[in-house]
């Protein structure tokens, strides 16, 4: 199962409450406009993935990153 880590600077009740929150806003926004959360889930999806590859400062982010070595 893929673990999402938190950065340092977030509480886990802040990480919490952003989880509940990118929950919350595609439920509203499907019921305002009568579609479906998941296509809002999916438009939140292709924005972040176009700004982490059309975004210089998070690219240098991206290449930072380093695989997890699993725990023997």
């Amino acid at each position: 199962m893929d673990q999402i880590i938190p950065p340092p600077a977030l509480t886990q009740d802040e990480v919490r409450v952003g989880a509940w929150a990118e929950v919350r806003e595609p439920l509203e926004r499907a019921r305002v406009f009568g579609n479906s959360a998941d296509f809002w889930l999916n438009v939140q999806r292709r924005s972040d993935l176009w700004e982490a590859m059309n975004s210089p400062r998070e690219r240098e982010r991206i290449k930072r990153a380093r695989r997890l070595v699993a725990a023997a």
